[in-house]
C-alpha cells in the first residue's frame, strides 16, 4: 500500500472505532475548506507554516475530528504529523483542540487521545517502532503526555516526547475504554 491508502485505512479504522463506542464524531483528513480555516487565524498554532511544510508530503499524516451534532463544518481538533521513513517514526508536528471548556462536545479533552489512537492505528499499519510529539512547549504540557507514557527527549530545536510502539500498545489498551459513552 502507499500512504494515501495507508492514510484512507487508518481514518476508516478510526471512524469504525469512535462509532463502536458511541462518539458522535467524523473523521476525516484535513480538506481545503479546513485548511483555509486552519491557517485563517482560527488556530493558536501556526498551521500555516505546519501545512506548507508537511501538507503535500506523501508521509505526511492528517486527521480532523467533527462534532456531528455541532452542525458545523468546523472542525474540532486536528493533527498533522510525518512519518519518518528512516527512524520508522510518527513525527506529530501540530496537534490542536478548538473546543476548550465546551463540555457538550465529547471531543473536549479527548484531542490527545483520539490522536494517540489514530497514531497506533497509523504505526499498526506500517509497522512503525516509535511516535513522538515535536518541539512540545511547556512542563505543564510535558507532564501531560509523560502520563501516557512518553519520555523526555531534547534536541537543538526544543523538547521531544517519545513513545515506542511497544509502550504505545499498552497505552492503547489503557485509554482505549475512557472513550466509551
Amino acid at each position: 500500500m502507499n500512504f494515501a491508502q495507508i492514510r484512507a485505512l487508518v481514518s476508516g479504522t478510526m471512524q469504525l472505532y469512535v462509532d463502536s463506542v458511541g462518539m458522535e464524531i467524523e473523521v476525516g483528513e484535513i480538506s481545503d475548506d479546513d485548511y483555509k480555516l486552519l491557517t485563517s487565524g482560527y488556530a493558536e498554532l501556526n498551521w500555516d507554516y505546519g501545512i506548507s511544510k508537511h501538507g503535500n508530503a506523501d508521509n505526511r499524516v492528517e486527521m480532523t475530528f467533527k462534532f456531528r451534532k455541532a452542525n458545523s463544518k468546523l472542525p474540532d481538533a486536528a493533527f498533522l504529523g510525518i512519518y519518518d521513513l528512516g527512524t520508522e517514526s510518527l513525527e506529530v508536528q501540530l496537534l490542536e483542540s478548538f473546543t476548550r471548556g465546551d463540555k457538550s462536545n465529547p471531543i473536549t479533552g479527548r484531542a490527545t487521545i483520539l490522536t494517540l489512537i489514530a497514531s497506533y492505528f497509523f504505526l499498526a499499519a506500517v509497522e512503525g517502532l516509535s511516535l513522538s510529539f515535536v518541539d512540545v512547549d511547556g512542563e505543564e504540557l510535558i507532564a501531560f503526555y509523560e502520563r501516557f507514557g512518553f519520555s523526555r527527549e531534547e534536541s537543538f530545536a526544543g523538547t521531544n516526547m517519545i513513545i515506542s510502539i511497544i509502550d504505545l500498545t499498552n497505552t492503547f489498551a489503557r485509554i482505549a475504554d475512557t472513550l466509551q459513552q
